[in-house]
């Protein structure tokens, strides 16, 4: 993922305030979001495990970078 900005608390905590109303707690957020993902990869015939998959190394890699 490129953003302006590193990838790290402030980002997560601006994203997670962005969120608030859409939430009933962080982790019924995350099921919500992990179910529409779901909804938005089968109307583009998109493969959800592989692509959650590779956002997995991506996600692993951002780590490393903030190290």
């Amino acid at each position: 993922m490129k953003t302006s900005e590193p990838i790290g608390p402030t980002f997560v905590e601006r994203a997670s305030k962005a969120l608030t109303d859409y939430m009933d707690g962080p982790d019924a957020l995350v099921r919500d979001l992990l179910a529409d993902l779901r909804h938005y990869c089968d109307a583009h015939n998109i493969d959800f495990a592989d692509e959650d998959r590779v956002g997995y190394h991506n996600y692993i890699e951002e780590l490393e970078e903030l190290k």
